[in-house]
Order: structure tokens, then C-alpha cells, then sequence
């Protein structure tokens, strides 16, 4: 799971990491998923990237998450906050608390989206409610 800083969304290679059990609803994508997990370990992002766009396209959260990551960070495809923030707010919309916490992330610092810190704290709230620690944090819990 990749944490945030609450100024700084740092990522490093080693946090993208995603989590050893997937949902059984995503069983079909869960070999998919540990290429993916396997290509950012190698540093190879552009297959990484490869991987995740028709997961992303099929509307896996987790998918949309982890290529927004990579969108913000420049890794594999060409920075694009706009862009990142968009993955963020799809995956966050379809319950990925982590993406939840990103897209408060992005609402509160108006990185690629208007700033709103409402509706940063709504989404952080969501997150810190089904027990995501940077989202309590980012709360002041």
C-alpha cells in the first residue's frame, strides 16, 4: 500500500505495493494484478502501465488507483496531475480507500483540481472511517 505524506504524496517503488489479497470479485484480474506488483518491483513502469489500462478501462478500483500513482509520479507515462487526479476520484468513487485518501490528498492541495478542502475532508473521512491510517492522520485523528 503506498502511503502519503499529508504535504507531499511521496512515493517510493517499494510502497506501491498491492495488497496480497484481492476481493474475490477481482479474481479474475488477481494474476494481472501480481504483474503489475511484479513490474514496479523491476522498475519497469511501462509495463506496468501496459498492464493496468485495460484493468483501468474495465473499471478495476485497485487498477485505477495504482496508474494514478504512476500518473502523478511521471513512471511509465508522462506526469499528469490532471490526469492522476481523475484515475484518484474513479477509484475512489468505487469504494478503494486508498484512492479515497489520494483523492482528499488532491482536493486539499489542488493538485490537479480545483482546491476544496470540504470535499478533501469528506473523501479523507471515507478513507479514515474503514480504518486508513494516513486518512486519520491527515484528519488530525
Amino acid at each position: 500500500m503506498l502511503f502519503l505524506l499529508a504535504a507531499g504524496l511521496l512515493c517510493c517503488p517499494a510502497a506501491l505495493s498491492l495488497p496480497s489479497l484481492v476481493p474475490a470479485a477481482l479474481a479474475d484480474d488477481a494474476g494481472d494484478l501480481r504483474e503489475v506488483q511484479a513490474a514496479i518491483n523491476a522498475a519497469d513502469y511501462g509495463k506496468a502501465v501496459g498492464l493496468l489500462k485495460p484493468l483501468a478501462d474495465a473499471g478495476n478500483a485497485e487498477a485505477l488507483y495504482v496508474l494514478g500513482r504512476l500518473t502523478l509520479d511521471g513512471k511509465g507515462v508522462k506526469k499528469n496531475e490532471q490526469r492522476a487526479a481523475l484515475f484518484f476520484r474513479q477509484a475512489a468513487e468505487k469504494g478503494d480507500i486508498s484512492a479515497q485518501n489520494a483523492w482528499g490528498t488532491a482536493l486539499a492541495s489542488g493538485q490537479g483540481v480545483r482546491r476544496n478542502y470540504r470535499e478533501a475532508a469528506r473523501w479523507f473521512r471515507k478513507a479514515a472511517e474503514q480504518g486508513l491510517a494516513m486518512a486519520q492522520y491527515n484528519l488530525g485523528y
